[in-house]
């Protein structure tokens, strides 16, 4: 009975143990069921003159409610690609009636992004299923004109190229960035706010903000000691990554450690405004399945942002966690420099900032 009273009183936990999973399974939910955002894709004849196969592959590529077709011309391929106007692009050389049944046949390349395994995949199997129905088409085609096929279509296939990526890379090659950015992350959050915790419990807190020292210069003082422990985490996980597990990277290793570093005190300042709202180590440990699990699942970790339902892609962009990805798949998959990752890193640091003002602006609160 006391501790059915015990769990009964702390509104907190009761929410854990009856709200929280029914959260947290409506939200798996929409990302696995819900209408995901289509994959950009272009189609694009390399002939002024008709083609059968265009025709054919555009009217069942039009059907796929999976990819949104785009119109590109041939020589803007690669910048489409480079900017994420498209995911991939199909081009069709020849393919008219005269090269089917005069057996010239037809010649198609396709280019993929790379750095998204999930869409590269999805792109994949929808353009090999796209190749077992086209060869019967096209021979039901032609044959109504009376024309046999078989020879010519023998050995039509679709030839890959990839911007970045490629064959040779793994699923742990795609895995590597999204570890590297989330366990520093959420280890470091558990760091700070259970010490952050003990501190405050300890009277240690409150004897410092009796002193002449500033909330802020505080805040930036907890954050440098964590700091040396966070820089020998991140060194361990590097080194594992590329030395051990051996993953491909294609971009600066000293950019990698410094966007790491990064992340890590954006979970610093993170884990030590929670903190405020916590009066137990249970009630820290609770913010994991209550906060931490939905950034993660938002962020692009399991899921790309993109490939999720439209309206969850506030919440996506609004997770530190998606940014590191972006940052880290940039360098370690496309070979990105500073400037090439400026965007995504720029907004890892306003969230640092950000966390680390919300965390000195709760810091009288935590000792009240």
């Amino acid at each position: 009975m006391r501790i059915f009273r015990q769990f009964t009183r702390d509104r907190r936990t009761a929410a854990l143990i009856f709200i929280l999973p029914v959260v947290v399974m409506t939200l798996v939910s929409y990302l696995l069921e819900g209408p995901p955002s289509k994959i950009p894709f272009a189609l694009i004849k390399d002939t002024k003159s008709q083609s059968l196969i265009y025709d054919l592959v555009k009217d069942d590529l039009s059907e796929e409610k999976r990819i949104s077709l785009i119109t590109e011309n041939v020589g803007d391929v690669g910048q489409a690609l480079r900017s994420g106007k498209i995911r991939g692009a199909l081009i069709i050389h020849g393919g008219s009636f005269e090269d089917i049944t005069e057996g010239r046949g037809v010649k198609m390349e396709v280019f993929f992004e790379g750095s998204d395994a999930m869409a590269t995949a999805e792109l994949g199997a929808i353009l090999a299923q796209l190749t077992k129905r086209l060869m019967p088409a096209v021979r039901d085609v032609v044959n109504v004109a009376g024309d046999e096929t078989s020879q010519a279509l023998a050995g039509m296939d679709i030839v890959e190229h990839y911007l970045y990526g490629g064959k040779d890379f793994t699923p742990k090659d795609y895995l590597a960035p999204v570890i590297l950015g989330a366990f520093p992350f959420v280890l470091t959050f558990l760091l700070t706010s259970v010490s952050f915790l003990r501190e405050r419990t300890a009277g240690t807190m409150e004897r410092l903000l009796a002193s002449p020292i500033g909330r802020f210069e505080v805040i930036l003082g907890y954050l440098a000691g964590f700091l040396i422990f966070t820089m020998i985490q991140a060194s361990i996980i590097l080194a594992f990554v590329l030395w051990v597990l051996k993953v491909h990277v294609m971009g600066q290793i000293w950019l990698l450690f410094v966007v790491v570093m990064v992340v890590t005190i954006v979970g610093s300042g993170f884990g030590i405004f929670l903190s405020s709202f916590a009066r137990t180590e249970l009630q820290v440990a609770q913010f994991m399945p209550l906060v931490m699990l939905p950034l993660l699942l938002v962020s692009g970790v399991f899921w790309p942002v993109e490939t999720m339902p439209k309206w969850l892609w506030p919440l996506g962009y609004a997770s530190p966690l998606t940014w590191s990805n972006i940052a880290l798949r940039d360098v370690m998959i496309k070979g990105l420099g500073i400037t090439g990752i400026f965007d995504s890193f720029g907004i890892l640091i306003l969230f640092s900032v950000f966390f680390i003002s919300l965390a000195a602006a709760t810091l009288r609160r935590q000792v009240d």
